[in-house]
């Protein structure tokens, strides 16, 4: 599983690993900017892993070429918390 730190989290579905891919977690759908909900996914996901060393297992590439992927920061499964928090 290739592992990386997490540089940027520009929402509540997506990160950026340094020197690696833009990462899209698999099964979550966040709101997207300006939309409600926005500030307070991308407020999880940001405590989950910026600047933390995540472990991710990807499974495709979408259309923006970003990597789609199950991703874990110790033993969390980033992907199961944000859909425990409604973002399906």
């Amino acid at each position: 599983m290739p592992t990386g730190k997490v540089t940027r989290v520009p929402d509540g579905d997506t990160i950026k690993i340094k020197g690696g891919p833009w990462v899209r977690l698999e099964g979550v759908m966040a709101p997207e900017k300006n939309r409600r909900g926005f500030d307070h996914a991308k407020g999880i996901l940001i405590n989950l892993v910026k600047n933390k060393t995540v472990h991710y297992k990807p499974v495709a590439t979408d259309r923006y070429g970003r990597t789609v992927a199950t991703v874990k920061v110790g033993q969390k499964v980033v992907n199961a918390v944000m859909k425990r928090a409604g973002y399906r």
